[in-house]
């Protein structure tokens, strides 16, 4: 649900917008940051627009560096300190959620970098994949 009042961004304090991420045929409500294109979404979209995956021949990324990811930040609703949390998905993706508001904020470029993965990562997702369910079945084998 999009507030009325007034909020501002919690990187750079430039009025946050109404705005709308679309991906897959869903479209969710948010604010953004015109300036440094940042988000705000609850939590619940940020789980569904983590199920969505790009595929790219190269990924090139666009995320603040680690030293402004770990920046406090405080929460443009109730105005108190975010906690940092790393993307599940990217190791290199440092949200900020405000447990009480039920929201996070992704930096501008951090949604397309939980969905992209790179060729070479896919292929190296599927090689750690291989190899896991070799590992399992060669300790299944040796219990017998």
């Amino acid at each position: 649900m999009i507030r009325c009042v007034p909020m501002n961004c919690p990187r750079c304090q430039t009025e946050l917008k109404p705005d709308k991420l679309s991906e897959a045929a869903i479209t969710y409500s948010a604010m953004s940051c015109p300036k440094c294109k940042g988000f705000w979404i609850s939590d619940r979209q940020l789980r569904q627009l983590e199920m969505e995956e790009k595929a790219a021949l190269i990924e090139f990324r666009s995320i603040p560096g680690k030293d402004e990811q770990h920046k406090p930040l405080n929460c443009p609703e109730c105005k108190k300190p975010m906690e940092k949390v790393t993307s599940e998905r990217d190791p290199n993706v440092v949200m900020d959620v405000c447990r009480p508001c039920d929201k996070v904020w992704l930096d501008g470029g951090e949604i397309d970098a939980i969905q992209t993965e790179s060729l070479v990562a896919t292929v190296s997702n599927l090689f750690r994949w291989v190899n896991s369910g070799k590992a399992k079945a060669q300790g299944k084998a040796k219990k017998k």
